[in-house]
């Protein structure tokens, strides 16, 4: 179950740069979050689950603040640089909960250690692209890796902190609180920016196609957030967090096979390390 959720990351990663190129920063920073929002409301309503304790509301809200710092951070980076020099940093997300989870009494097999430690490093070496590539493009490498250990550690936080708040209020009712903080978050951010939520008239002259997936991020992140909170209920944090964060690997594949970056060895080693890793754990 934690595998889909990196693939629904994944793609979302993929897809909130490419949106970036015809819409608004600010458009799609936020369009795809309030559709999670309402998504969030609309389960919470059919679910009818009794109002949380205010511990985990907090801890809901600390699941969305870390979520907004790392989705704001991954959509900032991936401006300073491309997507196969922002991506590795963000495999190393998996390294606060699978540290929470063993604190919190997770027994680790010698193989599944083995496992955790081959998955987050391959899934870095798949997704760093080669300095010569990196210097044909001009990029401001130190903001992009800035803002992608940024993105890191607020996704690091989402994972740690999301199962404990479902698991004592509720799941429905932490999807909720923590979206709701991740739409208040981005709507400061975009004020701050003093941006716009549209940018006429590019966003005019896109069809009604182009402007409904502005809607496709977020219903992914949604759908791969509800998945990671079922599949950390089943089974140790620190695995499923692992599971969960090979985001990279989707995001760098989609960027090979659609955008025609070029996939060089070390790349290739990772693709095979993180697969080895991930078989270790299931093992």
């Amino acid at each position: 179950m934690a595998l889909y959720t990196s693939v629904a990351y994944g793609v979302a990663n993929f897809l909130a740069p490419v949106l970036m190129r015809r819409h608004a920063f600010a458009a799609v920073l936020l369009t795809g979050q309030l559709a999670a929002l309402v998504g969030s409301v609309a389960l919470l309503l059919a679910s009818q689950e009794s109002w949380p304790p205010l511990h985990a509301v907090g801890l809901a809200a600390l699941a969305g603040l870390g979520n907004a710092a790392g989705l704001a951070g991954f959509y900032e980076a991936v401006r300073f640089g491309p997507l196969s020099v922002a991506t590795p940093v963000g495999a190393t997300s998996a390294v606060l909960p699978v540290v929470v989870g063993v604190v919190g009494g997770d027994t680790l097999a010698g193989l599944q250690v083995a496992g955790i430690v081959l998955a987050i490093a391959g899934a870095a070496m798949a997704s760093r692209r080669s300095s010569a590539q990196v210097a044909e493009a001009h990029w401001d490498l130190p903001r992009c890796i800035f803002f992608a250990a940024v993105s890191a550690l607020g996704l690091g936080v989402l994972l740690a902190t999301l199962p404990s708040a479902a698991e004592d209020g509720g799941l429905f009712w932490a999807l909720t609180v923590q979206r709701t903080t991740i739409v208040l978050c981005f709507l400061g951010l975009i004020r701050l920016r003093g941006q716009t939520f549209v940018t006429p008239p590019a966003f005019l002259r896109s069809t009604r196609l182009g402007r409904s997936a502005l809607l496709v991020p977020g219903v992914l992140l949604l759908s791969g957030t509800l998945v990671y909170a079922l599949a950390a209920d089943r089974g140790q944090l620190s695995i499923i967090a692992v599971c969960a964060s090979l985001a990279p690997l989707v995001t760098v594949g989609l960027a090979i096979l659609v955008l025609g970056e070029r996939i060089s060895r070390p790349q290739v080693a990772g693709l095979v390390a993180a697969v080895a890793g991930i078989c270790l754990i299931a093992a």
